[in-house]
């Protein structure tokens, strides 16, 4: 099969998962008559962390980068490793023993698959999903310097069964150490990727908002499932 593009990213609507129950996405219609022409046109309402999202450090540090501080190359991830986690109960902390072992190369970006996705649109994909470890992200941090990003398919690396730790996992993940960027990507649909697709590409498109501690994102990637040259 020949490369193609693939989205990693879910579209916003009325029913997008919201992390804790909270509110959703709101529009309302906005229609005008302008020189004889009826012109439709929308409001849009939501929280910043909606849907498939970027956590920038600023999230947790009140100095950490902002969404618009990113050079637009750091948003283009080339060497991405993909790992597939078995969770054996729900609001499982997953963290090195899961990880590590299995971790190989020099990866930009490394995407966690759980299977959540498939519970996306029930209470527990929010209310009773898994998390990674504070240990987790200072380990990935020391040992891969390569490593400009985390993604999953939850809706936060945070359980909200287990809200202490995972506040203390984004602060060691978006930790500023030395100055080097780093990001989360949370709620994102890895349905169409396994261990037989070959992940050539990412590209993570935020939202660019000034001074944003976090935005939605558009996530593309380019695939192929086999060897063929790219």
């Amino acid at each position: 099969m020949k490369t193609k593009y693939i989205w990693l990213s879910y579209c916003i609507n009325c029913k997008t998962p919201v992390y804790g129950g909270g509110r959703s996405f709101h529009t309302d219609l906005i229609n005008k008559k302008t020189s004889g022409y009826n012109i439709q046109s929308a409001f849009w309402c939501f929280p910043n962390h909606l849907g498939t999202h970027v956590d920038a450090p600023r999230h947790f540090y009140k100095d950490g980068m902002t969404i618009d501080n990113f050079d637009p190359s750091f948003w283009v991830f080339k060497n991405v490793a993909l790992l597939e986690v078995q969770i054996p109960e729900k609001g499982y902390i997953i963290d090195t023993k899961e990880i590590l072992p299995l971790l190989i190369n020099k990866p930009e970006l490394l995407l966690i698959k759980t299977g959540m996705g498939s519970y996306r649109h029930k209470k527990v994909y929010w209310d009773n999903g898994p998390g990674l470890g504070p240990e987790l992200g200072k380990t990935l941090r020391r040992n891969f310097p390569s490593l400009r990003a985390v993604g999953i398919d939850t809706i936060s690396i945070n359980s909200w069964k287990n809200q202490e730790v995972g506040r203390e996992a984004h602060r060691t993940f978006l930790n500023p150490i030395k100055g080097k960027p780093f990001i989360l990507i949370e709620d994102m649909d890895l349905s169409q990727i396994n261990s037989q697709v070959q992940i050539i590409e990412v590209v993570v498109l935020p939202i660019r908002v000034e001074g944003a501690d976090g935005s939605p994102c558009t996530i593309l990637a380019k695939v192929k499932h086999n060897a063929e040259d790219v």
